[in-house]
């Protein structure tokens, strides 16, 4: 029996809303630093962001996370308002307590200085913040006065403690305890206070505000102290800031598209790090960790700035934050496309990767693969469009491209002769280099349809699903490419026998078998047997969407709706490995083998993991 184990995962990014703080946090020793996506909290080392781990038990989308001071324990928030306080010395992450403090989404998290105490807030309905004991969620006082929804929290890590919470009527709030119980408010800002947060030693807390300015206090008394900068800090909102761990210094993070450092005593601009000049440059959440300066922009990518050198070019983490759609790889590199158009060149080995600028797909792409003589990207999305983009850099090229009749489904391509068969929602249609060779009108009722073309010319199409008594049946069309046609296989036209919904349909490298999953079961068919008595091949749990053949053009990869991942071998016939939960709470997409022995797979978490595969 072979196996098939984790050899590497690169995480999604961070999923900022425009004009809308987000938070990161980092664990006191400032070795890492952690954020969430659309499905977990994600935790990654500063140094080397290769490595990572995702906790994965929120039932509802996570929103914040941040480390106790004592770095043993994380507590992360999510949608619903439930807070879950979890272990991070042990690889089980063991839950330690769950609490439910406000009914709604939980935007900040802020523990004191003893890792005793809690305070949160966000989009409560009746309540908007709330302070509890971490080992009991006690009441530890009331957070309240605030009128609208609250950005952010922070307590201050030295006694006497304080309180502050940014609220969107705002205003800041200012509370001593605990119990906490109000004795300011700040009413300075003219527009949403989007951060607050007082500095390591205590003696200052800084608000950040959509007008521009911020708002410097006193850290015991709230006392108004000034303003950062002559006039605006920024000529955008302020959506973020964080103090450096000596209290000395200061970032900030606006939708101006910077980043800004700040001498705190002098009030004063030491460095502005611009970002770039496009929406998804603006900045929507920095932090400080040791002696590293992060920044969060709109595009999710993280950008980390030494601060011992602000002029050297920051360290950029890219990926995507939305579901990834396809996978491809060619020579050590992984391609992945998203559901927002998005398309990222990865290195293997490192996790290094590069987002393509320029103009691309105008919606979602559907699937891609590699043209390794051309060393160019094909990618078809629901904009109707197959493109065409070299992979030998990162810039798309909106000249190359063919416009579809209709929304494509499913892209086939074989690499020796060229041929592309691009399945759409009423036609079949065979393209090679930029030209469609011909077009075959398909019935609205298959979509979505499957197909596959082989470097031999034989081409296989999913037809229409029909319910009979007996249950659903299915169709594999089968046909031939002679000059430049698609011709209909007069041998065999058709598979139908045993069909009941087939969800994939894959050629090998060779041609010499074609590979069709039905439901939980894989057909594999000989060609050169006429595609007779079908090797039946079961162990998927559930049903099988998807599949690739491996380099050796023996062992196929399937994967099911449960997001586990099939080894199996289409010689013999038999199941050789499984991993379940390849992308846990999330659904695969797509599969792509890196080496031999290496699969790739991708989907709805934004992650990219690599198998290794014993056969």
């Amino acid at each position: 029996m072979g196996r098939i184990s984790k050899k590497e995962s690169f995480p999604g990014l961070p999923v900022p809303t425009r004009a809308k703080s987000y938070v990161m946090g980092g664990d006191p020793k400032g070795k890492t630093f952690l954020y969430c996506t659309e499905k977990h909290v994600i935790v990654r080392d500063v140094e080397d962001p290769k490595k990572n781990f995702a906790y994965i038990e929120h039932q509802k989308r996570p929103t914040c996370a941040k480390y106790s001071p004592t770095g043993y324990y994380i507590c992360s928030a999510d949608a619903s308002g439930k807070v879950r306080i979890w272990d991070t010395t042990q690889e089980t992450h063991i839950l330690k307590y769950e609490y439910h403090p406000i009914s709604g989404a939980i935007l900040d998290i802020s523990w004191d200085g003893e890792s005793k105490r809690i305070a949160v807030c966000g989009e409560g309905k009746e309540m908007f913040a709330s302070a509890f004991l971490w080992d009991s969620g006690s009441s530890v006082g009331h957070l309240d006065k605030m009128e609208k929804y609250c950005n952010s929290v922070s307590i201050k890590s030295n006694r006497p403690y304080r309180c502050a919470v940014a609220s969107e009527d705002y205003s800041s709030y200012f509370y001593q305890g605990p119990p906490f119980k109000l004795i300011k408010t700040n009413g300075e800002g003219t527009n949403f206070c989007n951060c607050v947060r007082f500095a390591p030693d205590g003696s200052v807390m800084a608000a950040a505000n959509s007008d521009g300015n911020v708002y410097l206090y006193d850290g015991k008394t709230s006392e108004l102290l000034g303003t950062l900068g002559d006039g605006k800090a920024h000529k955008g909102g302020v959506y973020s800031l964080d103090f450096s761990p000596d209290s000395k210094e200061l970032v900030t993070a606006s939708g101006d598209k910077s980043l800004k450092v700040w001498n705190v005593e002098k009030r004063s601009m030491i460095e502005e790090l611009v970002m770039g000049k496009t929406i998804e440059d603006q900045q929507l959440s920095c932090l400080w960790q040791g002696g590293n300066i992060f920044g969060v922009s709109l595009s999710g990518d993280i950008n980390i700035f030494d601060r011992s050198d602000l002029s050297k070019a920051p360290r950029v983490l890219t990926g995507h934050k939305k579901n990834i759609t396809a996978v491809a790889s060619a020579g050590g590199s992984i391609y992945t496309a998203s559901f927002d158009a998005v398309v990222v060149t990865w290195n293997g080995e490192t996790g290094d990767a590069v987002k393509f600028t320029g103009e691309g797909h105008k919606n979602s792409i559907v699937s891609m693969v590699h043209d390794k003589i051309n060393n160019q990207l094909i990618t078809i999305g629901i904009d109707n469009t197959l493109r065409f983009t070299p992979a030998s850099g990162s810039v798309f090229t909106p000249e190359s491209s063919i416009t579809l009749g209709s929304q494509p489904s499913s892209l086939s391509f074989a690499s020796d002769t060229g041929y592309m068969v691009v399945g759409c929602e009423q036609s079949i249609n065979l393209i090679k280099g930029d030209q469609k060779l011909d077009s075959i009108t398909w019935k609205k009722e298959a979509f979505p349809v499957r197909t596959s073309v082989s470097n031999n010319g034989h081409v296989a199409v999913t037809g229409v699903p029909t319910s009979k008594t007996a249950g659903e049946e299915h169709q594999v069309h089968l046909f031939e490419v002679v000059d430049d046609k698609l011709v209909p296989n007069t041998q065999v036209p058709l598979l139908t026998e045993g069909l009941r919904h087939v969800a994939a349909v894959a050629y090998s490298g060779d041609g010499g078998r074609l590979a069709v999953a039905n439901q939980k079961q894989i057909l594999i068919y000989e060609v050169a047997s006429n595609y007779e008595e079908p090797k039946k091949m079961v162990g998927a749990t559930t049903r099988v969407t998807g599949m690739a053949w491996a380099p050796d053009n023996r062992h196929l990869a399937t994967f099911s709706i449960d997001s586990s991942i099939q080894i199996w071998d289409g010689v013999d016939g038999k199941h050789v490995a499984q991993i379940s939960n390849a992308h846990p709470k999330a659904n695969i997409a797509d599969v792509a083998w890196l080496h031999d022995d290496v699969l790739v797979s991708v989907g709805s978490d934004c992650a990219v993991n690599q198998w290794q595969v014993t056969f």
